[in-house]
């Protein structure tokens, strides 16, 4: 009976000990899930805040994008004004000059057009010679719109063409590349060549020193 009721203590013992140990288990368990909660629920809150403030720089930098885009575009709208205004002074100026034969301006659409069928060059375009500088700059003065042939009048065209000769002091000239004939002028000075650009809105000119482009800074993709 002794040794009975001693199974029975000792049973109960063990038992008490399993659910001791199961209990505390159970509470590192729900302690441990409890901190993991906590954790996540801090971590997303960080990553919502985060995510708030990176809504609200996002909404600041399109609000400064729009703000420099519309400045960006005023400065655009002063430039081509200024640019039309010289163009215009060009064309309407009384501009001549004795080296230039004036006689030899005349049809000069035409003339651009004969010389489909030339290699790729440059090419003189009154004696229609081949032309190589090893120095100096080369500048177009149409852009793709005013390329279509509709832009101009013929005595437009012609009128122009011969008074940038008269200014730069030399006959223009024409260059030809993939069979697609057009005008440009041959200019010593870098500046004065980009000045010609701008105003005249071309995206680079031709350095003929280096024999490689170099870009008009004051480009507008909106002018003409």
């Amino acid at each position: 009976m002794e040794e009975q009721f001693a199974e029975t203590l000792q049973t109960e013992a063990k038992t008490r000990h399993y659910n001791i140990i199961i209990i505390i288990i159970l509470t590192v368990i729900i302690i441990g899930l409890t901190v993991g909660i906590i954790i996540l629920a801090i971590k997303l809150n960080d990553k919502s805040t985060e995510n708030e403030e990176l809504t609200k720089n996002n909404n600041d930098k399109s609000k400064e994008f729009d703000e420099l885009k519309n400045n960006y575009s005023l400065q655009n709208d002063t430039l081509n004004i200024a640019y039309i205004s010289l163009h215009n002074l060009i064309s309407n100026a009384d501009i001549s000059n004795p080296q230039i034969e004036k006689t030899k301006y005349v049809d000069v659409k035409g003339i651009v057009s004969s010389s489909k069928g030339f290699q790729d060059g440059t090419y003189d375009f009154v004696t229609k010679n081949a032309l190589s500088f090893n120095k100096g700059y080369q500048v177009a003065f149409e852009t793709f719109s005013r390329n279509s042939g509709n832009y101009y009048s013929d005595q437009e065209y012609d009128n122009i063409v011969y008074k940038l000769s008269c200014l730069f002091g030399a006959n223009a000239c024409i260059g030809v590349y993939d069979n697609n004939p057009h005008i440009s002028f041959y200019i010593e000075d870098k500046n004065t060549s980009l000045a010609l650009a701008a105003i005249f809105n071309q995206k680079s000119i031709w350095d003929w020193g280096s024999n490689k482009e170099i870009t008009n800074n004051l480009y507008q993709p909106k002018y003409y």
